[in-house]
């Protein structure tokens, strides 16, 4: 890294890995060690495992220490990163055991990260292009903003949250999962500050179960759409041309696999 990369540390990325890859049936590991692309890539010359890819965009934006949150079983996460010793951000585990909702997962971190800014990640998704955690920080530096999210293009809103803007480019509602929508774009990372972390905590000590409408599985975008409504500014930054495949799923990996073949 120059002499000129910025400094940022007072943040700590979050990298929720705790899931039980349902999606995928017969899989043999953790889905977030799946190797990716040419081999070369990674060390030992392997190819890059999807949860890497995060890492590196993460490094690439100063990001100084990563706190990976596992559920029991999952060890062959640590023992691939272990070949990253050495590099950004430095990696610190958390266990959890049968975590209800990704937002409790990442309010398991609190005592960690709390005064600290917090960029949030998914080792399971696929990010185009490069250098998009770089520019949310920038944006939330910029504005001062309680939270700010990296907007996709999806194939398939129905799975995910629609983000609508404000005319400023403001978020100013999501969606969530909706079976129809002319929104455009899902959030796919997220910065926020310690306002946000607190608010998280907060909400799931209010709630007597990890659960949102209808009686489905609390997600990390209600908690966003809560805070909007409880007034926490947030900003956007919107990659029209970019790409968030979710390699949670057969045809996400095979996309993920197809696109990064040639590195």
């Amino acid at each position: 890294m120059s002499g000129r990369s910025p400094q940022r540390a007072d943040v700590a990325a979050l990298v929720p890995a705790a899931g039980a890859a349902t999606r995928l049936p017969g899989l043999a590991g953790s889905k977030e060690v799946l190797p990716l692309g040419p081999a070369g890539r990674g060390a030992g010359g392997r190819p890059r495992a999807v949860c890497e890819l995060l890492l590196d965009d993460l490094e690439a934006a100063a990001v100084p220490v990563a706190y990976v949150v596992l559920r029991p079983g999952k060890w062959d996460i640590p023992e691939l990163l272990s070949q990253r010793a050495g590099r950004r951000p430095e990696l610190a585990y958390l266990t959890v055991a049968d975590s209800p909702s990704v937002p409790h997962t990442l309010d398991a971190a609190r005592p960690f990260v709390a005064g600290r800014r917090v960029a949030l990640g998914f080792p399971d998704i696929v990010l185009r292009p490069a250098g998009a955690f770089a520019r949310v920080l920038e944006r939330q530096e910029a504005t001062g903003a309680d939270l700010a999210l990296g907007l996709f293009p999806t194939r398939h809103p129905e799975r995910a949250d629609m983000v609508a803007l404000d005319p400023a480019g403001r978020v100013e509602r999501l969606a969530i999962k909706p079976r129809e929508t002319d929104l455009e774009h899902t959030w796919s990372i997220a910065v926020w500050t310690p306002r946000f972390t607190r608010f998280l905590h907060e909400l799931l000590g209010r709630r007597r179960e990890a659960v949102a409408g209808g009686g489905r599985e609390l997600y990390v975008g209600d908690v966003i759409q809560a805070a909007l409504e409880e007034g926490l500014e947030a900003e956007a930054v919107v990659f029209a041309h970019g790409d968030s495949l979710d390699v949670g799923t057969p045809e996400g990996l095979a996309l993920a696999r197809a696109e990064l073949a040639g590195g």
